[in-house]
């Protein structure tokens, strides 16, 4: 799906853990087109990633890229935890929560995420192209469970809490 048919039918997802969640993480699917690849070959895989709205730009774990044969379209300096490093530049496409909505992940630096249980970090340049929601609710036996929503084109409708919270008071 190209962005025009993301205007036209748009896209949007709900996903929720039986639990608080501590992490806001998704599965995913990462799209290669045989032109970004080394080996010239078309390739998918299924990944878990997580969403960081503090990240700037969304990141792929360097042996996942390495993995896939991605090829470097550049370098850029990363800030970090640890400092500032010089990192590789992909790009790619990710399918949301692997259904057949492909987003172009112009530019992803290189990560090294060691043993997590992701291997993307799903950042800003991705969640600001829509609607993101992170909450909690009760279930049907009173347990809090944890649940984040995503809509691509946004949906235009304002979320302010504090003015919910005194219209109820007002009630």
């Amino acid at each position: 799906m190209n962005y025009n048919e993301w205007l036209d039918k748009g896209f949007a997802f709900t996903y929720q853990a039986n639990q608080i969640m501590r992490v806001i993480m998704s599965p995913v699917g990462i799209v290669c087109h045989g032109n970004l690849c080394s080996d010239g070959s078309d390739k998918k895989v299924a990944i878990n990633a997580l969403w960081d709205t503090g990240a700037t730009v969304s990141s792929i774990d360097k042996n996942l890229a390495k993995s896939l044969s991605l090829i470097p379209i550049g370098k850029l300096p990363v800030r970090h935890a640890e400092g500032v490093t010089i990192q590789d530049v992909y790009t790619f496409n990710v399918q949301l929560l692997n259904q057949n909505f492909n987003i172009n992940v112009p530019q992803a630096v290189s990560g090294n995420f060691g043993n997590q249980n992701f291997h993307m970090l799903i950042g800003m340049d991705i969640i600001s192209l829509g609607d993101f929601f992170f909450g909690q609710s009760a279930d049907s036996d009173g347990k809090i469970v944890s649940y984040f929503s995503f809509a691509i084109p946004s949906i235009d409708r304002k979320i302010d809490f504090a003015k919910e919270l005194v219209d109820e008071r007002i009630r």
